[in-house]
């Protein structure tokens, strides 16, 4: 029977979809607690996890196990929200390391989201196809091959607009001074 939904799924059956979601989002949930992530994680990642599916169907192979497909997405996915999760911490952190006094919850997120809108105002200085590409694959997750089929280019200039992409960022943060912080705080000998 699954054979035949993956079918349906792969010619964009819509209700292929949903039989397959109420069949597996329980179980992309458990495994999302499993690895740590919050209720509300959990939740918003069965979401993502679906909507990758959706957007690759084409390229699911009917004849192979779904479950094994759908636990390496999983798994792509809580990493993946571990690490932004990591990195939240580590410029919460950063920013941290420099009050001099204590100071209240309110002044540390808007010391945290001025971070944000600094490393915002560099993403978007990028030239606009560099910054789409990077843009897929730092934040929606996705790898070389799918952001050039996506963006119809070769793997390889995509691979080079995300090197340059990482290369110009970097510069920037050494210039305003903050990546050595951060590389101080994350690998604790600063």
């Amino acid at each position: 029977m699954e054979v035949k939904e993956l079918q349906r799924l792969k010619s964009g059956d819509r209700e292929a979809f949903t039989m397959l979601y109420h069949k597996y989002s329980k179980k992309v949930f458990v495994i999302a607690l499993k690895f740590g992530l919050t209720k509300e994680d959990a939740e918003e990642m069965v979401q993502e996890v679906f909507i990758k599916i959706w957007k690759n169907r084409q390229n699911i192979d009917p004849n192979l196990s779904f479950q094994a497909y759908l636990s390496t997405i999983t798994k792509h996915q809580v990493y993946k929200t571990l690490k932004a999760k990591a990195n939240d911490l580590a410029l919460k952190k950063y920013a941290l390391s420099f009050r001099k006094e204590p100071q209240n919850n309110s002044h540390t997120e808007v010391e945290f989201e001025d971070m944000k809108k600094f490393s915002q105002q560099l993403i978007d200085k990028l030239p606009e196809k560099q910054k789409q590409i990077f843009l897929l694959y730092t934040i929606v997750g996705l790898n070389s091959e799918e952001i050039a089929t996506e963006l119809s280019l070769s793997k390889r200039t995509v691979e080079n607009q995300i090197y340059r992409a990482n290369k110009s960022l970097k510069e920037d943060l050494i210039k305003a001074g903050i990546l050595v912080g951060m590389l101080c705080l994350l690998l604790d000998f600063c």
